[in-house]
């Protein structure tokens, strides 16, 4: 990442890229690191990433930042250089656009840590042990299936956002190759034993609707933003053979029957033939820059939604662990 100049001592400082922590008397990001003396220059980076805009507070400018630590502007703008060359910040571009080359290596970068975050939760390492009650993992298909169910309600509303654009057609086109998916879930819960009136009786978790709100929120946005989350969570579909491998150890522990496995497995295949993973990537390849704006938009839905798919995940967990939770 070309480290970029900020023009005057007044130019507004843009949105931090991830949180600072320290280390001793260095910040530390893997394979990068900044020396600096903690008890000199943290107030300073607590004022730099807390500078969040909102709708009664602006974005602060760096000559008011420095006024407020009682900081030299020259020293406050050379801590700023270091942090975006270690790669904590972004320095906004004097253009207001970077690389597509450039946006990819980032997305890229945060997609794969907030992909792990989201599968990060200990009731993944337990179902892979077989340590984990059986019925959680049950529950999740339910989850998915209701899930997955919804998608038509936001994957059009975002289709029709984008209007008759490539992505809007796109999104239009992957809906039609999605939405009877539910089918694959609701097929492995019925497969595991779940009555069908069961099935239908039992509503959706809150963090599942929640989940849900958040795509149709989302879907009112630019239609890179909604892409860039669907490609996020189909990042799965990246090492299929991985997750193949992960469920054949979970049906060696549970000894779930067959038809509860493989819908599962079906649903990442049928997945990877349409390309889904490749389309957001497909979507940008036609184009030479992006908005700074529009970078930082994007990031910011990701990492909102990789949060919340990672409590819904411990939403399951608790849920279906419960001894009164009935799924068969």
């Amino acid at each position: 990442m070309p480290a970029y100049t900020l023009a005057t001592p007044d130019t507004t400082y843009p949105r931090p890229r991830a949180a600072v922590t320290f280390d001793g008397a260095k910040l530390a990001r893997p394979g990068r690191f900044v020396e600096a003396s903690p008890e000199a220059v943290l107030p300073w980076i607590t004022a730099l990433t807390g500078n969040q805009p909102a709708p009664d507070r602006p974005l602060r400018t760096l000559g008011q930042l420095a006024e407020e630590q009682g900081a030299q502007v020259e020293d406050m703008m050379n801590l700023c250089q270091q942090l975006n060359d270690a790669g904590y910040i972004w320095l906004a571009p004097p253009d207001g656009v970077i690389t597509i080359e450039e946006f990819r290596g980032e997305f890229r970068f945060w997609v794969r840590r907030w992909v792990r975050k989201m599968f990060d939760h200990p009731v993944w390492t337990q179902v892979g042990e077989g340590t984990a009650d059986r019925r959680v993992l049950i529950g999740w298909a339910k989850e998915c299936a209701d899930y997955t169910g919804s998608v038509i309600r936001h994957m059009t509303r975002a289709a029709a956002n984008a209007e008759d654009s490539a992505e809007g057609w796109t999104l239009l086109t992957h809906n039609s190759q999605e939405w009877d998916h539910y089918a694959l879930f609701e097929g492995a819960c019925l497969a595991a034993g779940m009555p069908d009136d069961t099935f239908v009786r039992i509503p959706p978790l809150r963090s599942t609707v929640a989940v849900t709100h958040l795509m149709r929120r989302i879907a009112r946005r630019h239609p890179l933003v909604y892409n860039a989350c669907e490609a996020m969570l189909e990042a799965t579909a990246e090492r299929p053979q991985r997750v193949v491998d992960f469920y054949t150890q979970v049906q060696k522990h549970y000894g779930y029957p067959e038809g509860f496995i493989q819908p599962i497995i079906d649903h990442l295949h049928v997945d990877a033939d349409f390309e889904h993973i490749d389309i957001f990537d497909g979507l940008i390849s036609g184009l030479e820059v992006i908005p700074f704006a529009l970078v930082t938009e994007i990031l910011e839905a990701c990492h909102e939604l990789a949060d919340s798919m990672h409590v819904w995940h411990a939403h399951i967990a608790a849920h279906y662990s419960r001894p009164d939770t009935a799924v068969a």
